[in-house]
């Protein structure tokens, strides 16, 4: 038997001879490459979280379209700006504007980012109104709110003015 008759799988079967060990694992492998592949988009377990990440984005947006944006809010015209780059979703509020970038994660993982702007000039008149009354500390540049029992987390920080950067994980 030469080496092509040895990798030959069909002529094999035909043949009654197992397929060689090598080929069988080849498969294998490549069926779990291919599953992994579909994974990597979908799946919590295989996707790298990095905060950082959607916060500089959100940052840079912000910085470079203030005035834009600001102009939106004071003509109440925001909502244009849905679904156009990088902002996903709009909600006003009776105390701020909430502006929705993105989100990862299923079930108990999961994470949304985006920027708020706050109607009120009072800087903690405006985290308060997006937080509530939930005890904040302070971290890094800006302010977070952790549970106590749990896994629940947010961090906000000012980006210029009356807008801030929020990033929240469930």
């Amino acid at each position: 038997m030469n080496i092509y008759e040895s990798v030959n799988c069909r002529d094999a079967s035909r043949r009654g001879e197992k397929k060689p060990f090598a080929v069988s694992m080849l498969a294998a492998a490549l069926a779990l490459l291919l599953f992994l592949a579909s994974c990597a988009s979908s799946c919590p377990f295989f996707q790298v979280r990095d905060p950082q990440s959607p916060k500089k984005r959100v940052f840079d947006y912000v910085l470079e379209n203030e005035s834009d944006l600001t102009k939106h809010i004071r003509e109440k015209s925001f909502m244009e700006l849905e679904n156009t780059g990088i902002i996903e979703e709009i909600n006003a509020h009776d105390d701020y504007i909430e502006f929705s970038c993105g989100g990862s994660g299923f079930g108990p993982n999961t994470s949304y980012w985006g920027f708020y702007y706050a109607l009120s000039e009072n800087a903690e008149t405006a985290v308060r109104a997006f937080f509530g009354n939930a005890e904040l500390t302070e971290s890094g540049s800006g302010l977070e709110v952790r549970e106590e029992s749990g896994d629940n987390y947010s961090y906000t920080e000012s980006i210029t003015g009356r807008f801030y950067y929020y990033f929240s994980s469930y």
